[in-house]
């Protein structure tokens, strides 16, 4: 009987202890994950693909790029004479929250845009088509967000900022837009692996 009372403190003890690990090991694991892939939803509404990939490196800030095409030249949010075909820009995020990389975030970053211009004041064929010419620029902005994480590491994203111009690689285009500033909007759904 003695050994009976005995063996049961140890019973506990033991299954105690393997359910510890086992919790101990799972969020290990997902503390681990440092890489985050999204899909930019909103681009597609307007035939531009987005791909974005994150790199964690401490639990509030975060390192990345982007790159989009447009098969068929879109406007989206611009001047009408200005069709952007790809980007490609890097980018820091800053987290304010006590989570992991999640939660309201500030973000940075530098973009290279190609594009198309239409001039439609000048022609150059007997069907009156407007002169195209192509762009190349940089730019810079910022952006606020706020990013959720669920337990499967699934996230969405949804950020909201301004970009201004710095620089055009074709000076000669200078007078075909005016604005230098644009408003940004994204809402990515991606992966932390």
């Amino acid at each position: 009987m003695n050994s009976k009372l005995l063996l049961f403190p140890i019973l506990v003890l033991l299954f105690n202890n393997n359910i510890y690990a086992q919790k101990s090991v799972s969020t290990n694991l997902k503390t681990d994950l440092k890489n985050e892939l999204s899909v930019d939803f909103f681009n597609l509404m307007f035939n531009k693909y987005s791909l974005s990939y994150d790199r964690l490196y401490n639990d509030s800030a975060s390192y990345g790029m982007s790159i989009s095409y447009s098969p068929k030249i879109v406007t989206v949010f611009d001047d009408f004479n200005y069709k952007e075909k790809f980007t490609l820009s890097i980018n820091h995020k800053f987290y304010f929250s006590n989570k992991k990389n999640q939660g309201f975030y500030f973000e940075g970053y530098l973009q290279y845009r190609y594009g198309e211009i239409l001039n439609p004041y000048i022609t150059n064929n007997l069907q009156n088509e407007p002169e195209r010419k192509n762009f190349g620029s940089l730019d810079a902005g910022i952006n606020f967000g706020y990013k959720y994480v669920n337990k499967q590491n699934f996230f969405f994203d949804v950020k909201v900022g301004f970009a201004k111009r710095l620089t055009d690689f074709q000076p000669s285009i200078k007078n075909y837009y005016t604005n230098p500033y644009r408003l940004n909007f994204s809402f990515g759904i991606g992966k932390r692996f």
